[in-house]
């Protein structure tokens, strides 16, 4: 669901930008050389847009829109709210995951834990939704 929504995000930022180019544009998205000129500056503002979605709901609200959906919510150890400096480190710890190729997910299913590198590093689990949270959305 997440990755849906970043998606079309990344898709009309891409229309936008062709929209705002200067010159002419004789299309809805932008070419294959354009895209290729625009590369750096796209995967910084994507890559920004991805860390900060996680990042703030996670600190907003506990949960993206996908955890609302299956009823789930990120935490503290405590149990209390993530501050937002936890936030942005299970942020930090999620890239590492994606960066040695999903290894740090993988520990979830074997460790008795059940938790990810990203939960380690920000000391923060995934917990079912309480009854009456007013975060489930």
């Amino acid at each position: 669901v997440d990755l849906a929504i970043l998606a079309a995000l990344l898709f009309l930022f891409l229309i936008a930008g062709q929209w705002m180019a200067p010159g002419p544009t004789p299309s809805l998205l932008p070419t294959r050389n354009e895209l290729l000129d625009l590369a750096i500056p796209y995967f910084i503002v994507f890559f920004a847009l991805c860390f900060g979605y996680f990042t703030l709901f996670h600190f907003l609200t506990g949960q993206t829109p996908g955890k609302m959906l299956f009823h789930l919510q990120v935490e503290a150890e405590d149990g209390s709210p993530l501050t937002l400096s936890q936030a942005f480190l299970r942020s930090v710890g999620g890239l590492v995951c994606l960066l040695t190729m999903g290894l740090g997910f993988l520990a979830i299913l074997v460790r008795p834990s059940r938790r990810g590198w990203n939960d380690d590093l920000a000391g923060s689990r995934l917990v079912g939704c309480r009854e009456g949270s007013s975060s489930s959305g």
